[in-house]
């Protein structure tokens, strides 16, 4: 029955991605701010856990600023859905980034980079943006099934950006040999290693095996998002670390430092509909 499920939602996703270019976007935002209003009202379980993060970030939370979440979500789906279907010239002119040297300048310390980010805000807008400026990028994502991330890589890989599964460290480490930006997210914990962090003075679950791996390479790193704005798309390239000894506990306090600090500006952007927190 579960497989019967997975399945539909494929099927269904697939139409979704191949008739998403056809629809306008305003038809579109209508759609998935129905869906989110649907959403909002039958999930309680993701409801509640959108309400206690709230209240820990924030210290209260309310039903508009939940929905809020929720919608943002689904709008942001839209981004995923037309990725394949925008060309570079349009994503690289719906794009405002601040910072954008901290980028440059880290990169030609190595001419490779891990860039850190979380699940805020339009990801697969980063993950184009990078693309198509011409560097090479891989993306590390959570273990999935192999039809799911062949539509993912069939989606996301369409400006150029590869997706692995977190445990496939051979590839991961082949290409953090090479030149190229490895793009991680931290903030939620699917398996492997972990330590409970603390973060908006609670501990919360935080995957370290990319901060265990960079150990030994030594990489720079950066901290960055994307946030929709209301007529374009708002890239951050938040800070930046390197040293040439790195310890895990220096890349965790850099990446939580600057975790902290934008979701506190960008709550209703965090999506994160889990209970990782002690």
């Amino acid at each position: 029955m579960f497989k019967f499920f997975d399945d539909l939602k494929l099927y269904a996703l697939k139409i979704l991605i191949s008739t998403s270019r056809f629809i306008p976007s305003f038809v579109l935002i209508l759609i998935f701010r129905i869906s989110a209003k649907i959403w909002f009202l039958i999930d309680s379980k993701r409801k509640l856990a959108v309400k206690n993060n709230l209240e820990i970030v924030l210290g209260y939370s309310n039903n508009h600023l939940i929905y809020e979440t929720f919608e943002n979500y689904m709008l942001n789906f839209i981004d995923f859905l037309k990725s394949k279907h925008r060309n570079c010239q349009d994503i690289l002119s719906s794009l405002k980034v601040e910072n954008f040297e901290i980028l440059e300048r880290t990169y030609k310390i190595k001419n490779k980079l891990i860039l850190l980010s979380a699940h805020i805000g339009s990801w697969e807008i980063a993950l184009n943006f990078i693309s198509c400026l011409g560097y090479k990028n891989m993306a590390i994502v959570e273990n999935i099934d192999k039809r799911w991330l062949d539509t993912l890589n069939s989606l996301r890989g369409s400006k150029g950006t590869k997706l692995v599964l977190s445990y496939q460290i051979r590839e991961i480490i082949n290409f953090l040999n090479n030149e190229g930006i490895l793009c991680v997210v931290s903030d939620r914990y699917v398996g492997g290693s972990y330590l409970y962090c603390e973060i908006f003075n609670r501990k919360r679950k935080i995957p370290i095996g990319i901060f265990k791996l960079n150990e030994k390479f030594k990489i720079p790193m950066v901290f960055a998002y994307v946030i929709k704005q209301k007529n374009y798309y708002l890239g951050v390239i938040e800070d930046f670390y390197y040293d040439e000894n790195p310890k895990l506990e220096s890349m965790l306090n850099f990446y939580l430092k600057n975790l902290e600090k934008t979701i506190k500006k960008y709550p209703t952007y965090w999506f994160s509909f889990d209970f990782n927190w002690l």
